[in-house]
């Protein structure tokens, strides 16, 4: 495969959220040495937000938010999950709220999977981060909307769904 069309940022991703930050470096020196000078900035964008996704999975939040919040290279719907990501791992509840309300606010069918891949996931911290605040019916209506997404979903996400739905009896059975 030629060298432009291996996706080295998605591999970068994909490494950090297996947890192999070795992998990931390595994939982003690959980029860093091969990659042609008057291309590296057709790359920028997705590599800085490679970049972040390995800080986050060495426990730099911090570093991470910085790369996720960098204006240089345009602001994605990807970004506000990512950002909320990060404020979420500094401790920062409100501001991790804020990005996530944000991100579940992109319309479905988007073109960029979150309804997939980033929506359930999303909806899922949005409810634990408002049930640690107190805030039940705004945890309710998270959880729900979760299950309403994943009503037909594959065996493997069901168990995500029964785990929910126990955290709505939980949280109906508390509101009375």
């Amino acid at each position: 495969m030629r060298f432009m069309d291996r996706r080295h940022a998605d591999r970068i991703i994909a490494f950090a959220a297996l947890g192999d930050t070795a992998g990931a470096r390595r994939t982003l020196a690959e980029w860093q040495r091969g990659v042609p000078k008057e291309f590296s900035r057709v790359d920028a964008g997705p590599i800085r937000r490679a970049r972040g996704e390995i800080a986050l999975a060495e426990h730099r939040p911090k570093e991470a938010l910085s790369l996720f919040l960098n204006p240089e290279f345009g602001y994605y719907e990807w970004d506000l999950v990512d950002v909320g990501r990060a404020y979420d791992a500094l401790g920062q509840a409100d501001s991790a709220i804020a990005y996530f309300e944000r991100a579940v606010l992109i319309p479905a069918n988007d073109g960029l999977g979150l309804d997939v891949e980033v929506r359930p996931m999303v909806l899922e911290r949005l409810g634990e981060l408002y049930e640690q605040q107190g805030q039940r019916a705004k945890a309710l209506e998270s959880y729900e909307a979760l299950v309403a997404l994943w009503k037909n979903a594959e065996p493997d996400q069901q168990r995500v769904v029964t785990e929910v739905k126990a955290r709505i009896a939980k949280l109906r059975r508390a509101t009375g």
